[in-house]
């Protein structure tokens, strides 16, 4: 028996050596053609998935979440302190009572007061205008001592503070006195000029405060005295 295609022998089905392999070869192009087939489906699903989480939100979304907060708060009017703080009347006022509804518990009007503020610490008792005078007295007569040198600014506003509250003081100018050299030494032995001695209270440069400080502490211990 051969096969009516090939005319080769053909075996009990009737097909050849060749028919076999030619149903072999076209069952491998379904395959493939099977498997292509998946590929590109799984390929466009892929696809989709990725439009669909590259596309922007809608329009509708994005409106409302940058719609502007509401202007009600913003427009609300400003109230003084005084007004805004309710009163005792306000903060009391109970609310209706509907029929079924159990009273309310009554509010104290001592639990609603406002806390009572501290009372301020008394004031200090006056000066004695007499004693301030007799200490601005004895201030221009404190025992000061001045060393300087005319180059130093510090030393000019030093004894320009002296001269405009009347201060007497003695000057020694470093430059024009060399023998005052030791003693100046000895009270500044970094030499910083100018240096103050107020009744033995040694103070090195300027600074009015201080200066006024030392002078009215020396003159109120001779006011006391």
């Amino acid at each position: 028996m051969n096969c009516e295609r090939h005319g080769l022998a053909a075996q009990p089905d009737g097909k050849c050596v060749l028919c076999r392999r030619e149903e072999r070869q076209r069952g491998s192009r379904i395959a493939w053609v099977g498997v292509g087939l998946v590929l590109g489906l799984a390929v466009a699903a892929t696809a989709a998935v990725r439009l669909v989480g590259s596309r922007p939100p809608p329009a509708t979304l994005t409106a409302v979440a940058s719609a502007p907060a509401p202007v009600a708060n913003a427009a609300a009017p400003v109230l003084p302190p005084s007004a805004a703080r309710p009163g005792p009347s306000r903060a009391l006022e109970s609310p209706a009572v509907r029929p079924g509804d159990r009273p309310a518990a009554s509010v104290s009007v001592a639990s609603a007061a406002a806390p009572v503020a501290a009372a301020p610490p008394p004031a200090p008792p006056p000066v004695s205008t007499e004693r301030e005078a007799r200490v601005r007295a004895a201030m221009r007569r404190v025992p000061v001592t001045l060393y300087m040198e005319q180059w130093c600014g510090a030393s000019q506003k030093a004894r320009a503070w002296l001269r405009a509250n009347d201060i007497d003081y003695r000057e020694i100018d470093l430059t024009a006195s060399p023998a005052a050299e030791p003693e100046f030494k000895r009270l500044s032995p970094q030499g910083t000029i100018p240096v103050l001695d107020i009744d033995g209270t040694v103070l090195v440069g300027f600074r009015p405060d201080a200066v006024e400080a030392a002078l009215r502490r020396v003159a109120a211990a001779k006011v006391r005295e």
